[in-house]
């Protein structure tokens, strides 16, 4: 599912606020799509379950979008997305970051590293207690802030998902299954 969110902000919306209206309605059709789909993946701009660092304070970093957890709160409480969404898959953030879950979210990837500049990198390891939302329990975390690109291949009952630098060599090496990601951790930069 491919999901316009460019005009999103960051801070939650009420559920009187035009935008969270509509932006629910199209997240209902949305999911109505992915109940036909076991394994469906989610596509938007903004992360909603990732960070973004945070110039001002380089220890804390900026959790996931509000607004849209506001939106998908309402539709979704506590896990924000239905059972069939496997990932989410984002850019806006300029890292290559993959979040995964204890709790029942899916896992989130951002490929945001492939543009004209880099953003400087996520603390390592985050503080204790950080989360993208309230709730979800990260499992794991790895990211880099060094230029280049992902690719996906289905493999199986699973999908592998590679970081590459922008030569083309691989960084961080992440296997998807069902909604969980288990990522080469020794690559993370």
């Amino acid at each position: 599912i491919v999901f316009d969110s460019s005009l999103v902000g960051v801070t939650p919306l009420p559920p009187d606020n035009p935008l969270h209206i509509r932006y629910r309605g199209q997240l209902e059709r949305a999911f109505a799509l992915a109940a036909r789909r076991p394994n469906t993946f989610f596509m938007n701009h903004h992360p909603v379950l990732a960070f973004a660092p945070n110039p001002a304070r380089p220890d804390a970093p900026f959790p996931g979008n509000g607004a849209l957890q506001s939106v998908l709160g309402a539709l979704r409480p506590a896990v924000l997305f239905p059972p069939e969404v496997k990932a989410l898959l984002a850019g806006h953030v300029h890292l290559f970051e993959v979040v995964s879950f204890s709790t029942p979210q899916p896992a989130q990837f951002v490929s945001g590293n492939g543009g004209d500049w880099i953003d400087t990198p996520l603390p390592s390891p985050l503080p204790a207690g950080t989360t993208p939302m309230p709730g979800a329990v990260i499992a794991s975390l790895v990211a880099t802030n060094r230029f280049g690109f992902m690719t996906i291949e289905r493999d199986g009952a699973s999908w592998r998902m590679v970081a590459h630098d922008a030569r083309g060599v691989p960084m961080i090496s992440c296997t998807l299954f069902e909604w969980r990601a288990k990522c080469d951790p020794a690559a993370s930069q």
